[in-house]
């Protein structure tokens, strides 16, 4: 009797071509540091640790001075942050009956890409919470006076704080009707070869050094300027167990996710299961380093006559702060998340971030625009 074989489907390959779906439906976590760990080398419950470096104060020493006062010694620290899985394990799961294979063309193979997209949009919905929820420091206010300016205060911030990497806007719909009707947006706009692989629908372009994207995770009227630094995002995947005939892990662009498949004869159900372990975090710098006006006034009061001083130096500033990202907002209204400007004083005249000598925590565009 002749044989005709069936075309049997590698679990290693459905799986790998599940995390590529699940990688092309992700917006919020394909633009920030990711990190990817196969069932090896980790406990569930313990935390993945991200390194983030120390700063140190740049220091002078004048020439021909008389020896006076020594050399002064900085102490340099590394900050670990620790990134929990704390979205706990997304999945999906589904039952199929024989009946639904046989007579509804319902097959688990047909259900597999909608399974990656739900487990990818938990992902999504987690990092954009912890996205909304972060401290920031700053925020530009009164947006919709001038989105054009906004945008390039924002672009100040980044370079007043040396901030470097990939630079992204996350707009929520509102902040992305009032760009589009800004014909200094249409007419200029391109989309950037920076963005690479990230870029997806949501991408409506590049303007003043910035990808930007839309969400509906955002605030309408309010957008997220951030570096790729300024959040982590971690992936991990449980085992795949001896007792399961069909099952694999994958992981693509920083992406992992495990796929099992079973028969349950007791209630006659083919079973499908996509999930993976998925935390998300923001990353904080540990001090921050300003110049010192005090010192520099001082060097120069003390200097000889004549003799030409170094004018520039700088002090550390202890503490967390966010200088990776910055929320704007196109009313007055204060964001989420945003620091009370009098807990924060010395960072903000530190960094010159002020108005009538005081330090805020706003910039306000319809005032600078007036």
């Amino acid at each position: 009797m002749a044989y005709t074989p069936h075309q049997k489907i590698r679990p290693e390959v459905v799986s790998a071509t599940a995390v590529g779906i699940l990688d092309e439906e992700l917006l919020l976590p394909n633009l920030i540091t990711n990190a990817s760990f196969d069932q090896e080398g980790y406990g569930i419950r313990d935390t993945v640790n991200i390194k983030v470096p120390g700063l140190l104060p740049s220091r002078s020493y004048a020439l021909d001075n008389d020896r006076s006062q020594p050399l002064q010694f900085d102490q340099y620290t590394e900050k670990t942050v620790s990134v929990t899985f704390d979205a706990g394990r997304l999945y999906s799961a589904v039952e199929l009956t024989d009946e639904q294979n046989d007579f509804d063309q319902i097959t688990v193979d047909k259900l597999m890409p909608l399974q990656a997209r739900a487990v990818a949009k938990g992902m999504e919905y987690h990092t954009g919470a912890v996205m909304d929820s972060a401290r920031y420091e700053v925020a530009v206010t009164n947006a919709g006076a001038d989105l054009y300016r906004a945008l390039v205060k924002v672009r100040e911030l980044f370079r007043k704080f040396r901030v470097q990497g990939t630079k992204n806007v996350v707009i929520g719909t509102e902040v992305e009707s009032a760009l589009l009707l800004d014909k200094r947006f249409t007419t200029s706009v391109s989309v950037g070869d920076e963005a690479g692989a990230v870029l997806r629908s949501g991408n409506i372009g590049n303007w003043l050094g910035f990808n930007i994207f839309v969400s509906e995770l955002v605030h309408p009227r309010e957008a997220i300027a951030f570096s790729d630094a300024s959040f982590a995002a971690v992936y991990a995947t449980a085992y795949v167990p001896n007792s399961v005939p069909f099952g694999a892990t994958a992981s693509f662009n920083g992406k992992a996710l495990r796929w099992i498949r079973d028969y349950d004869a007791n209630y006659l159900v083919d079973r499908s299961v996509i999930d993976a372990y998925f935390g998300a975090k923001q990353i904080l710098d540990h001090g921050y380093t300003v110049v010192d006006e005090d010192a520099i006034e001082e060097a120069k009061s003390v200097a000889p006559k004549g003799v030409n001083t170094v004018a520039f130096k700088e002090k550390l500033i202890d503490g967390e702060y966010n200088v990776r990202s910055f929320k704007i907002s196109l009313d007055d209204e204060v964001p989420t998340g945003l620091v009370d400007a009098a807990e924060n004083q010395e960072f903000l005249l530190a960094s010159k971030i002020t108005k009538d000598g005081v330090g805020v925590n706003t910039i306000d565009i319809a005032a600078e625009a007036a």
